[in-house]
Formats: C-alpha cells, structure tokens, sequence
C-alpha cells in the first residue's frame, strides 16, 4: 500500500504479522519514528529490531510474515493460509479439528 501498488492478500499476512510482533514483543515493530512520513520511510527501508527473548520458531514466523515483498510472504502463495498452518510455530494447534468444529 504504501508504495503505490495494487495488492493482494499478502497485506492481511502482513498485518497479521505485525499484531502477532506486537503480542509478543509488547511493542510495536516500527513504533520509534517521530512522524508519518518517517513511519512510512522505517517501514520501507529498516527491518525491526527482534528481541533475543523471541523463540527461533516465532522469530521465523514474524519475519516471513513481515517480508517487504509481498510475493514472498508466507501465505501469499497458491496455497493461502494453508502454508500458514504448516507453520512449525502452530504445530500444536488442531485446525482440521477446529473446521470440522470438533
């Protein structure tokens, strides 16, 4: 969005990246600029600072979720949210279970 371009649904993965950062690191991954335009020019050009309390597994999780590519996002692929679920980071949870509302 912010560099103009159409785009696709790659935007709700990086959304959701950015909540799930800010769960777990209690801050938002871009919080430090001053001002609009130099919010927009850190989201463009920096990557966040990722704490060293952040388990491998979730760090692997935010970081392709918060790819600047939107085509190499997780998620934004053929296989949507699927490829999400095969996420290591939520191999405890049943979705299968939970669409079959059991």
């Amino acid at each position: 969005i912010l560099r103009l371009t159409s785009y696709t649904n790659a935007i709700d993965w990086w959304g959701t990246g950015i909540v799930m950062y800010e769960c777990l690191v209690g801050r938002l991954p871009f919080a430090d600029s001053k001002n609009q335009d130099g919010l927009f020019q850190k989201i463009l050009n920096h990557e966040p600072a990722y704490p060293a309390h952040l388990s491998l597994v979730a760090l692997d999780l935010i970081k392709r979720f918060l790819k600047k590519e939107p085509t190499e996002r997780i998620g934004s692929g053929i296989e949507d949210a699927i490829e999400v679920e095969r996420h290591p980071f939520f191999k405890s949870i049943p979705f299968r279970l939970y669409e079959e509302k059991k």
